[in-house]
């Protein structure tokens, strides 16, 4: 939406700056990293919690850092978005470069999937206590 937009306000592309595409291939960069070190990171669960607990509570991380990654897979096409308007020349071309890349890091990493749920399950049982995460999100049989 905000692409459509920004094509609107200024249909005609004007090739972008080369600091432009750098702050914006930074940005993907960026978030890549973020969501690798800080999306997927969960306290471990307490040994002795019991299943309906430990299910919820894991079905909570699971929530959170599943909003965490979305809102960060978002970044670069955010910035994309500043970078439109303030970097000469004003060009929208640079929300093309942000664009794939955040709907492939939003369906990777932000996308309910058995590969994320896995991930912060990793996290969650950390310890060695039982998180019953999959089996509760349904991609795995109880």
């Amino acid at each position: 939406m905000l692409t459509a937009t920004r094509v609107l306000v200024d249909p005609e592309p004007v090739p972008p700056s080369w600091l432009a595409v750098a702050i914006v291939l930074v940005a993907v960069v960026g978030a890549t990293a973020l969501i690798t070190v800080f999306g997927y990171a969960v306290p471990s669960l307490p040994h002795g919690l019991p299943r309906e607990n430990a299910a919820r509570t894991s079905l909570r991380y699971f929530g959170s850092t599943t909003v965490l990654r979305s809102a960060i897979a978002e970044a670069p096409v955010l910035v994309a978005f500043v970078v439109s308007f303030t970097v000469a020349p004003h060009s929208w071309l640079p929300l093309l470069v942000a664009l794939p890349v955040t709907a492939a890091l939003f369906w990777w990493h932000a996308w309910p999937s058995p590969r994320t749920a896995a991930a912060v399950e990793k996290g969650l049982e950390a310890e060695g206590a039982e998180s019953h995460l999959s089996e509760t999100l349904g991609f795995r049989a109880e």
